[in-house]
Formats: C-alpha cells, structure tokens, sequence
C-alpha cells in the first residue's frame, strides 16, 4: 500500500507540475452550411469551410500554484518513503525478536528436560529410599512436588515454543493464505 501510495504521488508531482507550464492545444474545424456564414455575400447555396489551428496559453497565477502543489505532492512522497522503510525496519525487528524467542524457547526446553530428568531421578531415590525406612512421608510428598513443577515447567516451556514458532510464521507472513508475492511485499 505504501510503495503504490508513492507511486501515486510522484505521478500526481509530475501532472501537476505539467500545469506550470505554458498549454498549447491544436484544434480543426469544419463547416458545410446553407448558408455559410464565411461567404459575402450571402448566398442560398452550400458551402464547404474549414479551419485548423494552434493556440497556446499560459496562466502565470497557475505556474507558481502548481509548482507549490508539486513540491507538497513531492514532500508527501519523501514522507511515505520514510514511513516505508519504518515499516521495513519495524518487520525486520519482530522476524528477529521472534526468531530470538524461538531460540530461547528451545534452550528453555533443553533445561527443563534436564531438570524434569532430575526431579523424576531425586523421586526415584526418594520412594527407594522411603520404602528403604531411610526417608520421610514429607521428603516423599517433597520430591512428587518437584517432580510436578518439572513438569509443568515442560509443558509451559512446549506451549512457549508453539507460541514462539507461530509468532515467527506470523512475522516471516507464513500464516498468510494463497496470495500473490507481489500483494505480500
């Protein structure tokens, strides 16, 4: 929308300036009449006559008016060229951030994966160790509670990664539907 909205204004510079500079239009005309006019004296007969011509004109008011729409036109055009390139700058930094948060969101699983390795181990030897007579009924209901926090950690970490993922098919415009290149750039 924005490349088509410079477009449009460099246009709308280039006919408006057109308009300060002098017009010249060519013109022809004919006339078979009864009588004709262009003949003295009058006669009840018919005539052929034509003419062709050029004129030019010049508005000297409308010279200076339309050279200071075109430099308007002009600076609109220069805005849009800046608020394009915004755009490109505000894209490439949501690809990127969501690119770095999908990165995050792996490592974070990573970790989780080895904690939940851990909190399932550290409960493993807790029940042995419990069933042994060597642990406590509060160092059982301890461990399951660290074994849950792990595990919801990798669930959260997984919801975070889907998020993260569907975040980046977003900003790359992955998500949009069978539309021509040139309507998703």
């Amino acid at each position: 929308a924005v490349e088509q909205a410079i477009s449009a204004n460099t246009h709308g510079a280039s006919a408006t300036r057109s308009g300060a500079i002098p017009r010249i239009d060519g013109f022809a005309d004919g006339l078979y009449a009864n009588p004709n006019q262009r003949y003295f004296p009058p006669q009840a007969d018919w005539h052929l006559t034509w003419d062709v011509g050029v004129r030019a004109s010049w508005t000297i008011n409308d010279a200076f008016q339309n050279s200071s729409a075109a430099r308007e036109i002009d600076a609109e055009a220069l805005e849009l060229m800046q608020q394009r390139t915004a755009v490109r700058a505000g894209i490439a930094s949501e690809v990127l951030s969501a690119y770095l948060d999908l990165g995050r969101a792996r490592v974070a699983i990573e970790k989780q994966q080895a904690a939940l390795a851990s909190a399932e181990e550290g409960y493993r030897v807790t029940t042995d160790l419990f069933r042994a007579g060597r642990a406590t009924s509060t160092d059982v209901i301890e461990s399951e509670s660290q074994l849950l926090e792990a595990k919801l950690g990798n669930v959260n970490d997984r919801i975070d990664l889907a998020v993260a993922a569907i975040a980046l098919r977003h900003a790359t415009g992955e998500d949009v539907p069978n539309q021509p290149r040139e309507a998703r750039d």
